[in-house]
């Protein structure tokens, strides 16, 4: 198991409410994000299967859920599309991509956890000994939220948050993502953003950064 499928609460307790999450995010407290033990115990069945029919959940995640793979009829991967169409974070449509988390943390049900997927590498900080990104890198995920959740969608931004697992929180290394959480996000609104790149940084975005 990795750390982070050690992270479970006990099923009596309440699930984490918006108020909660902010704070474990903006503390940057992530080893308390948990999932129940009825979750993690899904979770760790689709392992299991996976496991014994020979699948790695990559191939799951590159051919089902993301696209970026070609596999056969036992999922094994044939091609990949993982090379990146612009070396910066967050640019290119064809490197992103945005779905549900299968297995989520134990939230209540006003949460919608997704994840951004990227094909090219979030760097850590080198001065981080947790693995954590450099101000940069965080100033720069946070325009991309603003301009997919909040321009994009009319989200408030009171009612996003994003982070990035440490290195050591992380379950699936070989591909960056983005955990992003969202309170009252609709139905239409989530069908909207499912399986989409949101909307990319363009070149003047990142020359406010630089400014």
């Amino acid at each position: 198991m990795t750390q982070s499928d050690q992270v479970i609460i006990d099923s009596n307790d309440p699930p984490l409410n918006w108020k909660d999450v902010k704070e474990i995010i903006e503390t940057n407290r992530l080893e308390l994000l948990k999932r129940s033990k009825s979750c993690m115990q899904q979770y760790r069945d689709f392992k299991d299967d996976l496991s014994r029919r020979g699948i790695s959940r990559t191939a799951i995640l590159l051919g089902d859920d993301l696209h970026w793979a070609k596999v056969d009829s036992n999922y094994q991967i044939l091609e990949t599309y993982l090379k990146p169409s612009s070396p910066k974070l967050l640019n290119s449509a064809d490197d992103i991509c945005i779905i549900l988390n299968r297995f989520p943390y134990h939230f209540t049900p006003d949460i919608v956890h997704l994840i951004v997927w990227t094909k090219v590498h979030i760097e850590n900080d080198a001065d981080s000994d947790k693995g954590d990104i450099s101000k940069y890198t965080r100033d720069l995920i946070d325009l991309y939220i603003d301009k997919t959740f909040v321009q994009n969608l009319g989200l408030s931004r009171d009612n996003i948050v994003w982070f990035r697992n440490w290195s050591a929180l992380q379950s699936i290394k070989d591909l960056s993502h983005i955990h992003v959480l969202t309170k009252g996000l609709d139905e239409a609104q989530l069908r909207q953003i499912l399986g989409t790149p949101g909307c990319p940084l363009n070149e003047e975005d990142y020359k406010k950064l630089i400014n």
